[in-house]
């Protein structure tokens, strides 16, 4: 094995010796080690006896000792530097976590005790009692009679040397509060509670106990041994443990990971695989189909997963063609919403002065926004936030109990009644609005009603307002909202609309896919027929523009075929809408 990687990955099927490869690391690498640190001093010291005159029979004892000591230690295994230490991580995580609950304070001391021989299901069902430790020994070194005590001094050496494992690893890091006045352990900002750690973290958090029982202070330069981590985890929750491993030990570091998972394997590539068969162990190479179908189940089980995988894709083409036949679906509230995050963002910035804002939620369907208010600021915060109402066109709303019920949730029923328009003339001054959001809005309207829309807008909105236009750049459910189809603009076809660059990324932009744009309301009355062509026109050039590199990429992934149907419609969308302006 030559010219490894810093991800050695041992793949075969059970009872290969993927473990016992595993299992021989450590005494290979100590007696690599040991060599490489006993030869050159044997040869200073020949080099001594033969400037002294020694008998050639001394001298050839000693080059018999150098000569064995390469030998033993394998010449071909070498390292520059050397690595920091060698750790075994242990096998897969069992599904057991020790509960402290169950148990009197008496007998934690034993329990923690467990944690000591560093075997890896008992550090893994023993995480919180050690947790616990650390805690106490935190709370102990704050203690003004206690901080001066050797032993104290010593156990938070130990706890922060564990906190410094738990950062590399990218987990915060163990605190304490006091629950009736006894030192109680926290992590993630909160009282330690294991059931509601995730597989991944819990996993992460165990290994980082094992770390600090095998003394080891930090990861860098280290070989790391993972035996078939994917045990108990969801393969992206491997994936990305696994990843966070191999950030720890950097690039002089190494892991050797014994697995089944072809996840893994996908996921650190055809370079880093060796195949273990039968005792022997074999870069991959021209044998990689071998390995696949190993991982896989079989040649057939290969055939069936691929044939899986293109079915996949293929529905889920046809599936966005079918919906963009169909009408627009209505999004629902969803917990953590990424475009309720953004408009949140928004609307701090715009009222980074203190000022409520008078908000207007155009077209707000359920008024799922209502309800972000309400789980990212709370009822009374978000009430002192903004002044929230919404507007739909009595003709087309079907959703009128779900956003009654999303209103009364934060004004409760009588003010909510009272905050849910269907006439835009209920906004015009004094009564007019800072801010007009339009999520997922403007894309359903048919562009030649795009110049009346921005009037009516303008006509609602207070001197220093502003539009916030929301869109999905790369909708991922296809519709037609109308006979033209769906338009999304971009922020420079958005200022060509208007005709102004003052409209400007309502925050800092995070994502390319998830828009907010800030439209003064100054400019939206610039709206003519040659800008709304000009704008329609860049649409078409940007979407053949996408087909065309696409295309080129020769990709045939799921989402390269979801992107190559999207840009497909909006081109045909736009070349529609120029159409019906009568201008192409």
């Amino acid at each position: 094995m030559r010219d490894l990687g810093n991800v050695v990955i041992l793949a075969g099927p059970n009872g290969s010796g993927k473990s016992r490869f595993l299992q021989l690391i450590e005494p290979t690498v100590s007696t690599a080690l040991s060599a490489q640190k006993s030869a050159p001093r044997l040869r200073e010291r020949m080099q001594r006896q033969i400037a002294a005159g020694a008998p050639s029979a001394a001298i050839g004892e000693l080059q018999q000792q150098i000569d064995q000591a390469l030998g033993e230690g394998r010449p071909d295994v070498t390292f520059d530097p050397g690595p920091a230490s060698i750790v075994d991580l242990g096998p897969s995580v069992p599904s057991q976590i020790n509960d402290p609950a169950t148990h009197s304070g008496g007998d934690l001391p034993q329990i923690l005790s467990v944690t000591r021989t560093g075997a890896f299901h008992q550090l893994y069902a023993a995480q919180h009692v050690f947790l616990r430790a650390i805690a106490q020994a935190l709370f102990n070194s704050e203690h003004p009679r206690l901080r001066q005590d050797l032993d104290v001094q010593a156990s938070l050496a130990e706890a922060e040397r564990f906190n410094n494992l738990l950062s590399s690893l990218g987990l915060s890091e163990v605190g304490f509060d006091l629950n009736e006045r006894e030192p109680r352990p926290t992590l993630f900002g909160r009282p330690v509670v294991p059931s509601e750690w995730s597989a991944g973290q819990r996993l992460l958090i165990t290994w980082a106990i094992c770390l600090h029982e095998q003394g080891v202070g930090r990861l860098a330069k280290s070989i790391v041994l993972l035996d078939e981590p994917e045990g108990h985890l969801h393969a992206a929750a491997c994936v990305e443990v696994v990843e966070k491993l191999r950030g720890a030990v950097g690039n002089e570091g190494q892991l050797w990971i014994a697995t089944h998972s072809a996840s893994l394997v996908a996921h650190f590539g055809t370079a880093s695989v060796h195949m273990v068969r039968g005792g022997r162990l074999t870069y991959a190479g021209s044998r990689l189909d071998e390995i696949i179908d190993g991982l896989l189940g079989g040649r057939e089980a290969r055939h069936n997963f691929r044939c899986f995988l293109g079915e996949a894709h293929l529905s889920s083409l046809a599936r966005f063609a079918v919906e963009s036949l169909t009408d627009a679906a209505v999004a629902r509230f969803a917990k953590d919403d990424a475009q309720a995050g953004l408009l949140v963002a928004s609307l701090r910035r715009a009222a980074s002065d203190g000022r409520r804002l008078r908000v207007l939620d155009y077209a707000s369907g359920r008024a799922r926004f209502a309800r972000a208010l309400l789980e990212r600021f709370g009822k009374q915060g978000a009430e002192a936030v903004v002044d929230y109402h919404t507007f739909d066109d009595r003709g087309s709303d079907g959703e009128r109990n779900d956003r009654a019920a999303s209103m009364a949730a934060l004004y409760g029923e009588e003010d909510a009644q009272s905050r849910m328009h269907s006439h835009l003339t209920d906004f015009m001054p004094p009564n007019a609005v800072d801010v007009v959001v339009m999520c997922n809005v403007l894309h359903e309207i048919p562009p030649r009603k795009w110049r009346t829309l921005f009037d009516d807008i303008h006509g609602v909105l207070a001197g220093s307002g502003f539009l916030l236009l929301m869109e999905d750049q790369q909708i991922s459910i296809g519709e037609m909202p109308h006979l033209g189809g769906f338009m999304v603009l971009n922020l420079d076809e958005i200022r060509v609309l208007v005709s102004s660059p003052l409209v400007e990324d309502a925050v800092p932009s995070t994502s390319a896919r998830l828009t907010a744009f800030a439209i003064p309301r100054g400019v939206l009355q610039k709206v003519t027929q040659e800008t709304l062509s000009e704008a329609v026109r860049r649409v078409r050039f940007r979407a053949l523009g996408e087909l065309r590199s696409l295309r080129l990429s020769a990709s045939s992934t799921g989402a390269a075929g979801r992107q190559h149907a999207y840009f497909a419609l909006l081109h045909a969308n736009a070349a529609l809408a120029l159409e019906d302006f009568g201008t192409e």
